[in-house]
């Protein structure tokens, strides 16, 4: 049979197909083996962990009631034990079950729900007298729900024992909070941990890309009945089209993430957790509810599947019309022997209009017989800046830019015509500060795709060295998101908000960080960082202008000057990056586990 499939394959694939889908198993059975280890060491409580969380949750001034709603249907009976016995095996004490039977066909449910009830005074169930699929069924465990915050468990899935005590402890700290989420993994039929989610802190533009939230999720109970509770109408993507109304009603500061792995997601035959395109109706589901949210909130934009992914989506955002005028700003301080392959592919393979290039530097004079055969291109326009760096190429070009958007780039060609026009897109968004853009080497390895704060001690380019098959694996290379940076070797941003928080700053940061510390007064002044990887160019030169480390002929000395202003103007931020997470290693750039 296995050589019928591996045939089969074949065929349709290509030997090469075969290859990496084997690479990829064999990839992820050292991966989920590693994460074991880690779990074990890192994840999983001991007897003196479990004294020292009862002692710290009596000793906490706030200690709620959280209610577990939980809908069941014809749960098979050792899943169903499992997940009510993760609530009874509970560090916190504090909680109810709500159960609610979504009348089903297998008798062993209704007698499973009994005993339990019969067993716990905290734990009560509702039979339902017609099935009415996941939502009704939930809003039927709802209404038993009394508490102030609701947890939500699907019937075969599990809770870590401290879960509750997690969340407890974040209320203490943040007792505004009307929204909590957790990390979570995946549990096979064998109790073996997998594939574990670490997440970043609320990041919106993720959000839209993939059900962030997901599990473990808890709600303050007034808002999930403000919102009218579950909507019928989108099995399969209850939870996020709840989220999704939720998050309306709510401050950004009002949702909290607790980065510990706090659910087990149970990975059995004709589950989402097991194969993700299992159940596409569930994804189309997901897509119609974040359309629903954005005409909610008088956005105009495209929601579809991302492109060879169906399992994450992506919001495609109009550029107005007439389309804002973007000037390019490509600094010609070194290498000037690059500079023609980037301006020819750059006014070659950019399907934008109208956009005008600004070459600016001081050494415009090496660059003479290109810009020969540029004078008739009236898109272009030379600048004899007095700049001997790249940042103050282009903070001494931004004032004679005539676009409404700014972007700032080093020696890149683009891969997709459509780069600047998506970039664009993103910009013009009232909420959003720069944007940055996926950026490959020459070989075709990841360059840039978002910047870490404390990767490497300061700052480090995520993901930078992934190759093709292992980026295929890695679901936030395929997703536009929110950082806290993205590199200046090409940045979008309206010119207005570079006014505003006073330009590029090209004294403190003359090689390295000049785009790292834009992007935090950026986002000092409330406009989020954007990175996607519908925006795909080549890398043309490792020295490019932009984080991290200086481009390859500047002096160590000048570079650890700018990683002490670093540190004196941000160090409060770069412990701790709210776009990555803590259980993740700060010392390389691939994302691994601590």
């Amino acid at each position: 049979v296995a050589t019928g499939k591996a045939l089969r394959l074949a065929r349709s694939e290509g030997v090469q197909g075969v290859t990496d889908r084997l690479r990829h198993r064999l990839e992820r059975s050292r991966d989920n083996r590693a994460y074991r280890i880690w779990a074990e060491r890192h994840a999983t409580p001991t007897e003196a962990d479990r004294l020292e969380i009862r002692s710290r949750v009596l000793e906490l001034p706030y200690q709620p009631r959280i209610s577990v709603i939980m809908p069941v249907y014809n749960t098979h009976e050792a899943w169903l034990r499992r997940a009510i016995g993760s609530v009874l095996g509970q560090l916190y004490p504090h909680w109810e079950l709500c159960l609610a039977d979504d009348h089903s066909s297998q008798p062993h449910v209704r007698a499973v729900l009994e005993e339990y009830a019969g067993r716990d005074a905290r734990i009560k169930f509702v039979l339902r007298d017609r099935n009415g699929h996941i939502s009704a069924a939930s809003n039927s465990a709802l209404a038993l729900a009394t508490a102030d915050f609701v947890a939500l468990l699907d019937h075969d899935d599990e809770l870590a024992e401290h879960a509750l005590s997690m969340v407890v402890e974040e209320l203490n700290r943040h007792p505004d909070a009307d929204l909590l989420y957790s990390d979570e993994d995946k549990i096979d039929n064998r109790g073996r941990r997998y594939e574990p989610h670490f997440k970043p802190d609320w990041n919106p533009d993720l959000f839209y890309s993939m059900n962030l939230v997901t599990h473990l999720a808890v709600y303050r109970r007034s808002v999930l009945e403000a919102v009218g509770g579950f909507r019928e109408g989108v099995e399969g993507s209850q939870d996020y089209d709840l989220t999704l109304r939720v998050v309306e009603r709510i401050p950004a500061a009002a949702i909290r993430h607790i980065p510990q792995v706090l659910y087990h997601w149970r990975a059995i035959p004709g589950s989402v957790a097991l194969a993700p395109g299992e159940k596409a109706y569930a994804h189309e589901a997901a897509r119609r509810a974040i359309r629903a949210h954005l005409e909610r909130r008088g956005v105009s934009a495209e929601v579809v599947s991302a492109p060879g992914t169906p399992t994450l989506h992506r919001v495609v955002y109009p550029v107005p019309s007439p389309s804002p005028m973007v000037s390019l700003i490509l600094p010609v301080t070194n290498r000037p022997e690059l500079l023609g392959i980037a301006v020819s592919s750059l006014l070659a393979n950019t399907d934008y209009a109208p956009f005008e290039l600004l070459l600016a530097g001081d050494r415009i004079a090496d660059a003479a017989p290109l810009l020969q055969g540029l004078r008739n291109d009236s898109r272009v326009r030379v600048l004899d800046v007095h700049a001997s760096t790249p940042a103050a190429a282009l903070a001494g070009a931004v004032p004679c830019a005539r676009g409404e958007v700014v972007g700032l780039l080093g020696f890149v060609e683009p891969i997709t015509g459509s780069w600047l026009r998506e970039m664009v897109s993103h910009a013009v968004r009232s909420e959003i500060g720069a944007v940055g853009a996926k950026l490959y080497d020459q070989a075709g390895v990841i360059a840039h795709a978002g910047i870490v704060l404390g990767v490497g001690g300061m700052a480090g380019r995520l993901y930078r060295g992934v190759g093709v098959n292992q980026a295929r694996r890695i679901a936030r290379l395929w997703t536009i998101q929110n950082y806290t940076a993205v590199a200046g070797s090409c940045l979008v941003v309206r010119r207005e908000l570079l006014e505003l928080v006073g330009g590029i700053d090209a004294a403190s940061f003359p090689f390295a960080y000049f785009d790292v510390d834009l992007c935090l007064r950026l986002s000092e002044a409330g406009f989020r960082t954007i990175w996607t990887p519908y925006a795909e160019l080549r890398w043309l030169d490792s020295g490019s202008p932009g984080s991290p480390g200086p481009p390859v002929e500047e002096s160590t000395s000048d570079f650890a000057e700018e990683e002490r202003t670093m540190a004196s103007r941000w160090g409060r931020m770069l412990s701790r990056d709210p776009n990555y997470n803590p259980n993740l290693s700060t010392e390389r750039e691939d994302g691994a586990l601590l």
